[in-house]
């Protein structure tokens, strides 16, 4: 007994010593850079190592603060050595957000952070966060902090991105439950530099579970001094009708628009087919260079004719 009390003071005295001198050395490390930061307050590399030894240090408020500032301070359009500092900063946002409980706004730091500078310690990050997505795919990790609403939330098939100018369009097709429903969801996300604008822009509920959709082709438009992305998709599921007609096909087809000015994102969805238990809409139509032309339609949002899509978008 008296053995094992003088191993455990020892121990005891060895932990007194060792903590503490960690807990210096990373306020040590906080110290200096905090003074070469006031030294170069320009500087928002400086001001990016000062947020990842704030996290070090569990001080995440001050970190966040220091990191989204530094990350708005960097100039855009980001350069190669910018990319480098601002996949850093905002994989320390990320990280910041993180040690608060903001699982939304982490995710949403990484994927950003992946977006600008590919690295595999943001990637594991990300992945264990967002476990449903494989390969931590960033844009698909992204459009899942859009429907933490729903009881689950998985994207299909990933890999509809189009570069137009200077932004990439993606849209990410995803299935999502709640009480007792699947939901075809389509996220549009749009990238410039750094920064994402996502917005979930068509939903439609079935009753088959496992159902999913996909985005069939995408491609740029451009009209009068304005561009964008539009994408074709498709959805499958089932439905119970009940009477004479019992648990049905349904399936839903639509032709997405999407156009970016650098501060919203305008979007439109129009339903080209439609079935449901007794009833079912068809709108053939065709992208023209910036129109949308309408040659036939039956219960569709637009009669047939030529529509300017600057016109059509929301």
């Amino acid at each position: 007994m008296r053995l094992q009390l003088g191993s455990l003071v020892a121990v005891l005295a060895v932990l007194a010593v060792v903590v503490p001198t960690a807990g210096r050395a990373q306020d040590d490390a906080v110290a200096r850079l905090r003074a070469r930061v006031a030294e170069s307050p320009g500087d928002v590399s400086l001001q990016c190592q000062l947020s990842f030894a704030l996290v070090g240090a569990a001080a995440h408020e001050e970190a966040r603060s220091l990191a989204t500032a530094a990350i708005d301070a960097i100039p855009r359009p980001l350069t190669r050595t910018t990319r480098r500092t601002a996949g850093a900063c905002l994989y320390n946002l990320g990280r910041a957000e993180e040690g608060l409980g903001h699982r939304r706004e982490a995710v949403r730091a990484y994927a950003r952070s992946l977006v600008v500078r590919d690295n595999e310690a943001v990637r594991e990050r990300l992945a264990a966060m967002v476990p449903q997505v494989e390969s931590a795919e960033p844009m698909a990790a992204y459009a899942t902090t859009l429907l933490e609403d729903r009881e689950s939330c998985e994207p299909h098939v990933v890999g509809s991105a189009l570069r137009v100018g200077p932004d990439v369009f993606h849209f990410v097709p995803m299935t999502a439950g709640e009480r007792g429903y699947t939901s075809a969801v389509l996220v549009v996300l749009v990238v410039r530099d750094d920064r994402v604008v996502a917005e979930r822009v068509d939903a439609w509920s079935h009753q088959e579970q496992g159902a999913g959709s996909s985005v069939q082709s995408v491609r740029a438009w451009r009209a009068a001094g304005l561009e964008g992305a539009v994408a074709t998709v498709s959805a499958g599921g089932g439905m119970a009708c009940g009477g004479d007609l019992g648990f049905v096909g349904v399936e839903h087809e639509t032709t997405v628009l999407a156009s970016f000015d650098g501060t919203r994102l305008r979007t439109r969805v129009l339903v080209t087919s439609e079935s449901g238990c007794r009833e079912r809409t068809r709108m053939q139509l065709r992208v023209q260079g910036g129109d949308v032309i309408v040659t036939r339609s039956r219960r569709g949002s637009l009669e047939p004719g030529t529509y300017p899509i600057p016109s059509l978008l929301r």
